[in-house]
């Protein structure tokens, strides 16, 4: 029995000796591949690009072309040519060096890592070693021909190939999914909606699902049909990760462009008139607009400051309006990228824009509800009226004037002008997308439980319901899947733990050596298969502390950081208020100057009048005095008043008068100047 159980463990040693060469093996094969800017920019993608892009360029570090990347940021150069140890960008990336990023997060994933690390290491100097199209950016060939799905549980991918054109079987969604998307045809009764990795097409007046369009570079997240109906927008992509668009032929399904190459989804699209330019927006709170002749960028508008939510070109071309989620609308000149005119007054997020005619008429559904036209002359606000359908997510508007507006109270209306309301249609859940047949007859009703809605624009009725077909068993088979492998990681995780034990069974005794340490006995025994299983854990663990001392050493950094910030703050605010203090006294020290100065100021105005009066008063009796001396002068001088009563009068008069006017003058010098 025992020689049983050994063998049986040997066997299980020598293939795991086998398995560990075989992957050093692959490993050093790997390290001697070349490593293009395509591949480590979907790392740059997925890790860097939220706070390093185009649109966000924090340090003025942008890293979504090589050519912004040898630019370098705001510090100077991040890559070093052949010595990824001294580039900055890894450095910061491996946490080598201050400040770590992503910042407050752990680092990216060894493999990742590596992979930088490998790529600028395989730089030579003054020359790229990536496949790079002429404007830094990845070529179409070097797209991945399969992608992540939301859908597949993690790790897996999702068997979407890029070889898989034209009209292909609908592929059925794991559970019934809200309709993210939808466009109707206009001269066709064709409408295209959102599936699994692709655009299905239906029929409105049949109720067929007539095939459906693969997307192979996410979810698809806007439709469009072009003027003539002969192409079909769909964008998409991974969110916060990438974003692009295709153009694909509506009778074939055959791909005839694919332009834009973002750094996040892309939610909402349009083509002009004549097909020559296309506008994107999405997270990124820019509309760009791309030539699809050169597939560049030829204007970049920035006013917005949310989420671009909805956008369309005037049915003639000549300007282009754009809503986002904060209630910002724009319509601008593409021919120039000059803003023409923004319109205020929307109180919520602007989820759609339609165009009534040419480019006179603009009509606008925002979350507060209200319908709102716009006259383009002067962009001013016609007319206003609540929609009746609580916060409105959908517009469409058609030849015959009929505007079908959906939102989130679970039901939709026809308007035909803020008076006449024809019929209200009632859906299950709230009506995220609508649309409308060429001719205005028929509406078209997505909403966020999957159900779409066909009904009659004349009198609200419903005519036929659709729905995207569901796998029967498919995510029970994905569970299924999910749980077979954490089985058998964990009887892996078993059989090593019985290697190792057996590994230290078979020690011969003889080895063990007196002298040495019991760390030392042990580990010069041990085989070769048990030696590297037991380095591996322990290098795991010393990772694992590694990792956990770090964290801690941030954490202590950042607590220390807050400890100095907050006695900043009491030093401050001690400082505040001593200083207030100091403010308060000088205040009422000059309160009280003020006022002596007021006082002093009273006393001395007082001062002035009365002194003014004095003089008045002493000049007055002055003039009385001369005059009584001249009566006094002419009544003496008559025999006849000799010793008389008015004689004696006169005398007593003057002589008064002549101490009233010494005590006026004396009164007068009292009172000084």
């Amino acid at each position: 029995m025992n020689m049983r159980y050994f063998l049986l463990h040997g066997l299980i040693a020598v293939g795991l000796l086998g398995s560990i060469a075989f992957t050093t093996i692959g490993a050093q094969e790997s390290d001697s591949d070349t490593v293009t800017f395509s591949e480590v920019r979907t790392v740059l993608r997925k890790r860097c690009m939220t706070c390093h892009s185009i649109d966000e360029a924090r340090g003025d570090l942008d890293l979504s072309s090589m050519a912004s990347i040898e630019a370098g940021s705001a510090s100077g150069p991040v890559i070093v040519p052949g010595q990824a140890s001294a580039s900055l960008l890894y450095k910061v990336s491996a946490h080598l060096e201050e400040p770590v990023m992503p910042p407050n997060n752990s680092k990216i994933p060894g493999r990742e890592l590596d992979l930088i690390k490998r790529w600028i290491d395989g730089m030579v100097p003054g020359v790229d070693s990536a496949s790079m199209s002429s404007n830094g950016e990845a070529s179409a060939a070097e797209m991945p021909t399969t992608v992540d799905s939301p859908n597949a549980p993690t790790g897996e991918v999702a068997e979407v190939t890029t070889d898989q054109e034209g009209i292909v079987p609908v592929r059925p969604l794991l559970r019934a999914a809200t309709i993210t998307s939808l466009a109707v045809h206009p001269s066709q009764p064709i409408f295209a909606t959102s599936g699994r990795g692709q655009a299905v097409l239906g029929n409105l007046e049949t109720g067929e699902w007539l095939g459906a369009i693969n997307f192979p570079f996410g979810e698809v997240t806007a439709l469009k049909f072009s003027a003539d109906g002969e192409t079909l927008l769909i964008g998409g992509g991974v969110a916060g990760l990438s974003g692009t668009v295709l153009g694909v032929d509506v009778s074939t399904g055959k791909r005839k462009f694919r332009v834009a190459d973002e750094v996040d989804t892309i939610l909402a699209i349009d083509l002009s008139e004549n097909g020559r330019l296309l506008a994107v927006g999405g997270p990124s709170k820019v509309v760009r607009v791309y030539s699809i002749d050169s597939g560049e960028v030829v204007h970049t508008l920035r006013k917005h400051t949310d989420w671009i939510m909805s956008l369309v070109f005037s049915p003639d071309g000549l300007l282009l309006a754009s809503g986002d989620r904060f209630g910002g609308v724009f319509v601008w000149n593409p021919d120039d990228g000059q803003l023409f005119h923004a319109l205020p007054g929307h109180q919520g997020p602007v989820s759609a824009i339609a165009w009534d005619g040419g480019s006179e008429t603009l009509l606008t559904g925002c979350e507060d509800g209200k319908l709102r036209v716009w006259n383009m002359h002067h962009g001013d606000m016609t007319t206003a009226w609540d929609a009746q359908v609580g916060p409105i997510l959908s517009i469409a508007h058609a030849s015959n004037a009929a505007t079908l507006v959906g939102g989130r109270k679970n039901k939709a209306n026809f308007w035909f002008g803020p008076e006449l309301q024809k019929g209200t249609v009632k859906a299950e859940d709230q009506i995220v997308r609508v649309g409308l047949s060429a001719a205005g007859r028929l509406g078209v009703l997505g909403d966020s439980l999957g159900n779409i809605n066909i009904v009659s624009a004349e009198t609200g009725d419903a005519v036929r319901g659709m729905k995207l077909p569901v796998s029967d068993g498919e995510a029970e088979q994905l569970i299924a899947r999910l749980k077979s492998m954490e089985a058998d990681y964990l009887a892996k995780g078993e059989i090593e733990l019985e290697v190792t034990k057996t590994a230290e069974l078979t020690q011969p005794a003889a080895s063990i050596m007196p002298s040495s340490p019991p760390e030392s006995r042990t580990m010069q025994n041990l085989d070769p298969i048990a030696a590297a299983l037991l380095l591996e854990k322990a290098e795991a663990a010393h990772g694992s502390l590694v990792s956990s001392l770090r964290a801690q050493q941030q954490m202590a950094s950042r607590l220390t950081t807050l400890r100095q910030t907050t006695e900043k703050a009491l030093e401050d605010l001690a400082a505040a208020e001593q200083a207030g203090q100091e403010l308060l006294q000088t205040q009422t020290q000059l309160v009280e100057d003020s006022k002596s100065q007021l006082n002093e100021l009273r006393t001395l105005l007082g001062v002035k009048l009365n002194r003014e009066k004095l003089v008045e008063r002493f000049q007055a009796e002055a003039q009385l005095l001369e005059s009584t001396e001249r009566q006094l002068e002419a009544v003496a001088s008559q025999p006849q008043f000799m010793g008389s009563e008015e004689l004696e009068l006169l005398r007593t008069l003057k002589q008064s008068l002549l101490q009233r006017t010494e005590a006026t003058r004396q009164a007068i010098e009292n009172v000084g100047p």
